[in-house]
């Protein structure tokens, strides 16, 4: 299962940084460059406003067919066409609900137009999703790798012509830069429907209440908890534009242009967590030991996100101001502070997903529910002390909390005891990165010459810190794990 999971990662990781960087750095960064920090900080607080809500549009639908589907192969094929039937309800109800309170809100007339193009793009997107993890549970990890990029790879294209062949520079109009996008994703939910029907399901156009109403209340749980993620994933953006302070929009495009890069950080750990769910749910259910997959996951997304950690601790300023020109040190701190968030989020993904496996999510929801809450109070205290530093202090905070109590939570569940060596381990890793990532910036290194040292000291220095082993490089790369389990039967 380890070899499965390295080969189906690696393939996933390819894809992805193939195509998704072209959008963050060639499309997404460009536009706000064009737009600049006010326009697209207003555009940025309606985007993150259209995801408050988010959760009814799945209301934790997906999370189930990948978790029961999993299990049970079944699955798929008895409800399928009621899930179908009731996220088009949900679609709706998504929809209405969040157009009305954006009007009561009081959004302006251009921001209601991009806000009802954002709303049908999640929808579009959300079935993607879960025809995507319709696949995954099904074990096709490479069909849901490339589902995975398609939206993306489409939407490059068409944005690439928008920004660079047609309409210049001064002309440039965010609404066709969103509906470009939509184009793309109605040409993605088409290939991922038929994707689904290689499966071989027969889809029943029967509208069953009792199944529909059976489905509902199971996905309550996975709601809540996408719910509450959602709100403290999401609010900081949405507050730093609507709170009474000074210059707002400009300070929600600040702290735009950092979350792109943070939320672009996180597409990593992403991708570990929707390969690690179906397996963590099958072993789960036929019994076998979850913790070598748990180890292994859990420490390579350790060696990617201190790296990052550090690049963004110490090479902040000239990557800000390579990527947007008109920025100030502002816009360096709120990007060190978010790349600092990125290490603790990474490790939510790979633990809370092990819980999420585990259909464990009462305590979840405790945990997430508080993460919330200290989210909302940090923010209406910080953002009005310090903007965009201030938003940035509260997602760090949240996410130390919510991490922390995951990670517990995980380890008791694996029956994994944590070994003072192994806590050693970690935190002689973070500073032995610390030193030579300090290093790079006294030699005054060119910043890409200081990401390529301190990424390849994340390698090397995780034999030096003990955090990795030779025979675990060694099985990665050579996969003598796998020959081992098929002679061994592990």
């Amino acid at each position: 299962m380890r070899v499965r999971f390295a080969l189906n990662l690696l393939f996933v990781l390819s894809l992805n940084l193939l195509v998704k960087p072209l959008w963050i750095f060639g499309v997404d960064r460009q536009v706000q460059n064009l737009c600049g920090a006010t326009y697209y900080g207003t555009f940025f607080a309606v985007y993150s406003f259209s995801f408050l809500f988010h959760i009814l549009l799945d209301f934790g639908l997906n999370h189930l067919n990948n978790t029961q589907a999993s299990r049970d192969n079944a699955f798929i094929k008895e409800n399928l066409s009621s899930i179908i039937v009731l996220k088009v309800f949900l679609s709706i109800a998504y929809f209405l609900l969040t157009i009305g309170l954006a009007y009561m809100s009081g959004f302006s007339g251009q921001q209601m137009s991009w806000l009802m193009w954002l709303g049908v793009n999640l929808i579009l997107l959300n079935f993607i999703l879960f025809f995507r993890s319709s696949i995954a549970s099904a074990q096709k990890f490479i069909l849901d790798g490339f589902l995975s990029v398609l939206d993306r790879l489409l939407s490059v294209i068409f944005c690439f012509y928008l920004i660079y062949f047609q309409s210049g520079r001064e002309l440039f109009d965010l609404d066709m830069f969103v509906k470009a996008q939509s184009l793309a994703l109605f040409i993605s939910v088409i290939v991922s429907g038929a994707a689904v029907l290689t499966l071989k399901i027969r889809l029943h156009w029967v509208i069953d209440i009792d199944r529909i109403k059976d489905i509902f209340n199971r996905s309550i749980p996975f709601a809540i908890q996408g719910l509450l993620m959602i709100m403290y994933y999401r609010l900081d953006g949405v507050l730093l534009e609507r709170l009474p302070i000074q210059n707002g929009a400009y300070h929600a495009g600040i702290y735009a242009a950092s979350y792109r890069l943070y939320e672009a950080a996180t597409m990593v750990p992403y991708l570990f967590s929707t390969l690690l769910l179906p397996m963590f749910a099958r072993m789960l259910s036929s019994g076998e030991d979850v913790k070598p997959l748990l180890r292994l996951s859990g420490r390579l997304i350790f060696l990617i996100s201190s790296a990052t950690c550090i690049i963004g601790l110490f090479e902040s300023g000239p990557i800000i101001q390579f990527l947007y020109p008109n920025s100030d040190y502002e816009w360096a701190r709120v990007f060190s502070i978010m790349m600092i968030t990125f290490l603790p989020v990474s490790m939510v993904y790979i633990h809370g997903t092990l819980l999420l496996a585990t259909m464990d999510l009462r305590s979840m929801n405790k945990v997430v529910a508080i993460g919330l809450l200290i989210n909302i109070v940090l923010n209406l205290i910080l953002i009005p002390l310090f903007q965009s530093s201030g938003a940035a202090v509260a997602a760090l905070a949240t996410n130390l909390f919510v991490s922390g109590r995951y990670i517990y939570k995980a380890l008791v569940l694996a029956g994994k005891k944590t070994e003072r060596s192994e806590m050693v381990s970690f935190m002689l890793h973070v500073l032995l990165l610390a030193g030579i990532g300090f290093i790079c910036y006294v030699l005054k290194l060119h910043f890409m010459v200081s990401m390529v040292v301190i990424a390849v000291s994340s390698v090397g220095g995780s034999l030096v810190s003990g955090l990795m082993k030779k025979d675990d490089w060694r099985n990665l790369f050579y996969l003598r794990t796998g020959l081992k389990s098929k002679t061994s039967g592990v």
